[in-house]
């Protein structure tokens, strides 16, 4: 192991799904320590911040923490797994009402695409209500800004039940969403997490707020104001059954009365869709992109109907 922590006077295990660099902040705090780095042994001390998934398996390794990963839950095992790109490591996302139950950070926040607490059906916030900063890593103080003001008295803002139940798709809490958004899901049990964010990624990227028919290279999910918008839309075309994904095919499209047929988007869509998203558990989704294309597209869309 390339690092090892000491043990500290204070040192209370580790919640099942508490952000491992938050706990070690949270131990830090609690022993009066000026840096969570004090936490480690001085013939190796890491000089930078270092990721969440590197940080598991020096908890694993440390019997004091509580983080057996032998042990552990599927969720943390997918998490361990997932690229680099697709946690957030530089700032903390939390919900104030969770901290206010219990004060800890929970690492599923820090997935880019998860923007809700489905617990307390409220956005995750990432700033200090008070004076607007992000809440970046810091070495000791893991409750309050360093202006003061305490994150468990940020005003929640409540978001979607659409938006509850891409969180939980996320996550794989299926025994919580609703029957409507488990409709167009065969066999969702076998998607892993890197499978399920891949799908809402996608989403994500093939919905465009200024200028219909325009694909978007790109979405910065770190602009967590911007990517609200986009976790609406996607919870609307993926979870509210035929009548929302149908809504974000046209969207796609590009249908209007004027304009029936756009420009190949849709075909750059179709051919992705399938060639990603080809296992079983999407089964619904591609017979929905069938029935529209029967219903709305007369141009090819590939060789075999041309």
């Amino acid at each position: 192991m390339e690092y090892r922590l000491i043990k500290p006077l204070i040192h209370p295990p580790g919640y099942p799904d508490e952000n491992p660099i938050t706990y070690l902040i949270r131990i830090a705090q609690l022993n009066d320590y000026k840096s969570y780095r004090w936490l480690f042994d001085s013939n190796k001390v890491p000089t930078h911040n270092l990721s969440l998934q590197k940080i598991y398996p020096i908890l694993g390794d440390t019997n004091w923490s509580g983080y057996e990963l032998e042990l552990g839950r599927k969720f943390t095992s997918d998490f361990i797994s997932l690229y680099p790109n697709e946690i957030q490591n530089r700032i903390l996302k939390y919900c104030s009402l969770c901290l206010k139950d219990q004060p800890f950070f929970r690492v599923q926040w820090q997935i880019k695409v998860s923007m809700c607490c489905p617990h307390h059906g409220v956005w995750l916030k990432y700033q200090c209500e008070l004076c607007k900063s992000p809440l970046e890593v810091k070495n000791n103080k893991i409750d309050a800004c360093s202006c003061g003001k305490a994150f468990s008295e940020a005003k929640p803002e409540p978001c979607s039940q659409d938006v509850i139940n891409l969180q939980r798709f996320i996550e794989g809490d299926y025994i919580n969403m609703d029957d409507e958004a488990l409709r167009l899901l065969d066999n969702p049990d076998e998607l892993d997490m890197s499978r399920r964010i891949q799908l809402v990624r996608s989403t994500i990227r093939w919905i465009d707020k200024e200028q219909r028919g325009q694909m978007v290279p790109q979405i910065d999910l770190s602009d967590f104001v911007y990517a609200r918008e986009y976790i609406d839309d996607a919870s609307e075309a993926l979870f509210t059954g035929k009548a929302g994904f149908f809504s974000f095919l046209k969207k796609i499209h590009g249908v209007t009365p004027n304009a029936p047929q756009v420009s190949d988007h849709f075909s750059h869509f179709y051919l992705e869709f399938f060639d990603r998203f080809s296992g079983q558990a999407f089964h619904k989704y591609r017979q929905l992109i069938e029935q529209y294309i029967n219903r709305y597209w007369t141009k090819p869309l590939s060789r075999r109907n041309s």
